[in-house]
């Protein structure tokens, strides 16, 4: 079966259309802020021109449920499991600050993860919990061996990510979290440098937090907590409003009675026209399909290394053909080097991450999406000979 992604990339028309960014430059900081698809930039607009004309909530209609069930469909999970709460940093920090951990737990984290993916498990200090940190012999590739090593009778929460942000190494989610549900340790998983990008299993999973703003190609805080049922009622409210209490007639009652399912964690108004850019973002990702999105990437980014190895710079982590990896490749060399290879990106309106080693070496972070083409990953290559 054909995908539309596949008609798009023949087209170069069509292309430049629906990512007008592509006009402009060669975009390859996904992995960072993506830049919006006109369908969900249309999407959006559409909603503010009417929400002129019209209190914002009575344009919106069933937005809240009807971005629920597309996120639910598109997790493959129960719509009462859904929960709208912007930011990745938010929806962990709902996680680490309602799990019900008692004095001598402990829980497992990676520290050379993305802050928004350790700060909330370092605040836990605070209540007397053991904080462990992985140690992997490479950065970012976590196995099954190095989680079990660190757990014990007492650990009651693993808390990772789906995909390094640096070395792009992706977990196996079902080998860990299954690992893990043997031992009846709950398994918390930052999935935003993977949502949208690749297919996601959250069979294991009891906890997952994203944002669309990256691999989903929606706005800035419009993200999703899932919340396994089992865990709705057993990860305490820590934040209340009248959407999650309940409040008939909009009046404040004399007890809290919260709403049922993971929506009791949205206390408040939520970021509608965020929603609509990103029901619409689900949509096109339906349409193109998430196999053929997952192996565009991927060629991608096996052209970037091509290119950057050809180049003699070295990948900061070294891969083996065993190694699952995402749209993420990042590289690393002298200052002297690195300063002129960005300056050529910039002058050629190449655009990529720099970011730096846990070590502060500077590298350079490419993370392609499914809508770049292999001609334009070429002007890439004219960059590296300078």
């Amino acid at each position: 079966m054909d995908s539309p992604l596949l008609d798009l990339l023949a087209n170069e028309d069509r292309r430049v259309r629906a990512f007008p960014v592509a006009k402009d430059q060669v975009y390859l900081a996904n992995a960072g802020i993506c830049p919006l698809p006109a369908c969900v930039q249309e999407a959006m607009a559409a909603y503010l021109a009417g929400a002129t004309s019209d209190d914002q909530e009575s344009v919106a209609g069933d937005l809240l449920n009807s971005t629920r069930m597309a996120l639910a469909r598109f997790l493959k999970v129960d719509l009462e499991e859904i929960a709208l709460l912007g930011s990745t940093s938010n929806a962990l920090s709902v996680v680490s600050a309602g799990f019900p951990f008692e004095a001598g737990d402990n829980m497992v984290f990676y520290q050379d993860d993305y802050p928004s993916n350790v700060y909330p498990w370092l605040a836990l200090t605070d209540q007397g919990v053991e904080l462990r940190s992985i140690q992997p012999e490479k950065l970012g590739r976590i196995t099954v061996d190095d989680v079990l090593r660190e757990v014990d009778s007492r650990t009651r929460l693993v808390a990772l990510a789906s995909c390094h942000y640096l070395t792009g190494f992706r977990l196996d989610l079902d080998e860990v979290g299954g690992a893990l549900r043997e031992r009846n340790i709950a398994f918390c998983l930052d999935g935003i440098q993977s949502l949208g990008a690749f297919s996601m299993s959250l069979e294991a999973v009891d906890f997952m937090a994203a944002d669309a703003h990256k691999w989903m190609l929606g706005p800035c805080h419009a993200g999703v907590l899932f919340v396994r049922r089992k865990w709705v009622e057993r990860l305490r409210v820590t934040a209340w409003g009248w959407q999650n209490v309940r409040c008939p007639g909009f009046l404040a009652q004399k007890r809290i009675e919260l709403i049922s399912g993971a929506a009791r964690f949205e206390p408040g108004t939520a970021n509608l026209v965020g929603l609509v850019g990103l029901r619409r973002a689900i949509e096109l990702l339906e349409e193109w399909g998430q196999p053929f999105i997952g192996e565009q990437i991927l060629k991608c980014r096996s052209q970037l290394r091509e290119q950057i190895e050809k180049a003699g710079f070295p990948l900061i982590v070294r891969e083996s053909g065993e190694d699952a990896v995402g749209g993420i490749i990042s590289f690393a060399d002298d200052r002297g080097r690195m300063d002129g290879l960005m300056h050529r990106l910039r002058r050629n309106r190449i655009r990529a991450s720099l970011r730096q080693t846990p070590q502060g070496a500077p590298l350079v972070r490419f993370s392609p999406h499914a809508y770049n083409t292999s001609a334009e990953l070429a002007r890439v290559g004219e960059c590296f000979r300078g």
